[in-house]
Formats: structure tokens, sequence, C-alpha cells
């Protein structure tokens, strides 16, 4: 769903498995961020490859196209 206020576009992909622990960021058209917020494996990382990052744009965008709007 579109979010005019922000000019930002939402969906809901549903995974096999619920859980999430660990958030993954695509910046700058060649940095990985890698979070995870759990107490027990609390950590930042940062990854600096184009090759991973155009890897990891390719699966994002096949799951976006995957989904009803």
């Amino acid at each position: 769903k579109e979010d005019a206020a922000n000019f930002t576009e939402h969906r809901i992909v549903r995974f096999p498995i619920a859980e999430n622990p660990i958030e993954i960021l695509l910046f700058e058209q060649n940095k990985i961020a890698f979070l995870s917020f759990e107490k027990q494996e609390m950590f930042g990382m940062i990854i600096d490859s184009s090759a991973i990052y155009r890897t990891l744009r390719n699966i994002f965008l096949l799951l976006w196209d995957s989904v009803k709007i």
C-alpha cells in the first residue's frame, strides 16, 4: 500500500518461517548492513561490496515483484 506522506510503498511477504531475527539494509549502491537486536546476539555490521549488494537487490526485486498488490 502507498504511503503518500512519506512517498513509500509497502508490500507484505509471507515467509515460510515467520521469525526474522536479522535486519538487512541496502544503501549507496554497494553497502549492506546486517543488524541484530536480539539480547543474546546484538550486533551491527556494514559490508562494502557491490557484488553482494547486487545479489541481495536481485533477491529483493524477485520477492517484490512476486507479491500481489
